[in-house]
């Protein structure tokens, strides 16, 4: 539980909704001419990351990247910065990538990686857990699938996303379910 928040999604209905992902995951994988390699930009994308790698069953790598898009006053500043890009030079020939993500909002850090993925022929995929479009969103951009929805002034905790820098903050991240706090 959550002081001040209400539950969205229960932890059944992620559950849910992480077996579709992973079932739509499957689909790109088997269509696929080259391996399949999934991306989580941390710190959010870890919980889904780590829940559609074991659902997949299907032979695939992963990698975290370490993409900051907001300011040391937890604002977006529109400018993404890489922070640790463990992806060679070699894998962008040799891979097709999913990139795994909690929530869709802006897709600013998606854009950014796209631009560092999308060369060689690689086919580039994004998939949330929640698609929440916002005035910022980067026009054109949307996640190839988003089995839950969110309004944008919904404030998302729990599941891997978190309630602002404090430690209460973080400790949201690690609560079952998808909670709601409106600002």
């Amino acid at each position: 539980m959550i002081p001040g928040a209400f539950m969205k999604y229960s932890p059944e209905a992620v559950d849910v909704a992480y077996d579709k992902m992973a079932a739509w995951a499957r689909g790109i994988i088997k269509q696929s001419d080259r391996p399949v390699m999934l991306i989580g930009p941390m710190q959010g994308a870890l919980f889904a990351l780590s829940a559609l790698a074991r659902r997949i069953r299907e032979p695939v790598c992963y990698r975290q990247v370490k993409v900051s898009l907001y300011n040391a006053s937890n604002q977006a500043d529109g400018s993404p910065r890489f922070h640790l890009w463990p992806i060679k030079k070699k894998d962008l020939g040799n891979f097709h990538f999913i990139v795994v993500d909690d929530v869709a909002e802006s897709l600013m850090t998606f854009e950014a990686m796209l631009r560092r993925l999308n060369v060689r022929g690689a086919n580039v995929y994004l998939t949330t857990l929640v698609d929440k479009p916002t005035e910022k969103r980067v026009a054109g951009l949307r996640p190839d699938f988003s089995p839950l929805t969110a309004s944008e002034d919904e404030w998302l905790m729990g599941e891997g996303m978190d309630s602002g820098g404090s430690f209460e903050g973080e400790a949201a991240r690690c609560v079952p379910g998808i909670w709601v706090k409106f600002p």
